[in-house]
């Protein structure tokens, strides 16, 4: 892609008195500087180039975050299938202590009745002697 034209350049250095062959080295000097120059920008191809690796490279990543995002949901799931368990378990272990605290409460209610002496468990309690 080059906007200078050297024929044309050649032309007005001609009509404005320069000889031609000064001229011809001008526009060629010209015409290098210009090349050199726009080789260092960018052309249509390179940016479709650097687009499409951009492309592909967030692709990727968006890729990965996909994966993570899943695999996170699936861990909140397992951690609320847990929560719900232990949910669970606390109840089973409240109903069992209950049952634990029923059958104690049973069997002193029985060691006293059967024993006679109704207040034995409190004098055992404040740890007075006493003589039955």
């Amino acid at each position: 892609m080059t906007l200078f034209n050297p024929l044309s350049y050649v032309v007005e250095l001609e009509a404005a008195g320069v000889s031609r062959q000064q001229a011809q080295v001008h526009a060629q000097t010209l015409q290098q500087v210009y090349h050199e120059e726009h080789r260092q920008y960018a052309t249509k191809a390179d940016l479709l180039q650097v687009s499409a690796t951009l492309e592909a490279k967030i692709s990727t990543e968006i890729s990965g975050v996909k994966v993570l995002i899943d695999d996170c949901k699936k861990d909140f799931i397992e951690f609320r299938a847990h929560v719900s368990s232990l949910k669970t378990s606390n109840k089973y272990l409240i109903w069992i202590g209950g049952g634990i605290a029923t059958l104690s409460a049973s069997a002193i209610a029985m060691c006293l009745s059967m024993y006679g002496k109704p207040y034995l468990f409190l004098i055992m309690a404040s740890e007075s002697p006493v003589i039955a």
